[in-house]
């Protein structure tokens, strides 16, 4: 677990046969026992969250944001782009597309997920709500949220 300039703020030890995926979860618990954290957003790329990690991490009611390659333009940017020819894409302006619908292949009781491009800048200490799913949330909040 790193700051935002990469200084670390906390390290826990795994056996060295243990891939990175299978101890995610139990380092961000530990991470937010020790600083008493009610909530925390986690930030990854899809190498390191396995499906298994994913699961996991909604049924703890945690909110993530997870990196990953679009192979192609979204269609809502591609409409966009025809609507607006030769326009800069708005700073501020989010494109969200559809998810999908529950019942389909999906866990029961699962939250929909949809797939989300924003182009607005989130503040130090900001939360960016439309980059993240829709999962329950825990009751306890972080001190630093509360102020």
């Amino acid at each position: 677990m790193t700051d935002a300039t990469g200084f670390p703020l906390m390290m826990e030890a795994f056996e060295g046969n243990k891939a990175e995926t299978k101890t995610m979860l139990p380092v961000i618990t530990s991470f937010m026992a020790a600083h008493q954290l009610g909530d925390v957003t986690i930030v990854a790329d899809a190498g390191m969250v396995s499906e298994a990690n994913r699961e996991a991490i909604e049924d703890a009611g945690l909110f993530y944001i997870i990196g990953a390659r679009i192979p192609e333009e979204p269609y809502h940017v591609k409409k966009w782009r025809r609507d607006h020819p030769g326009g800069p894409i708005p700073d501020g302006h989010i494109f969200a597309a559809p998810g999908q619908r529950p019942g389909r292949g999906r866990r029961p009781g699962a939250e929909t997920r949809s797939p989300t491009t924003a182009t607005r800048p989130t503040p130090p200490g900001g939360r960016s709500t439309a980059s993240t799913p829709r999962s329950r949330r825990p009751n306890a909040r972080s001190p630093a949220r509360s102020q």
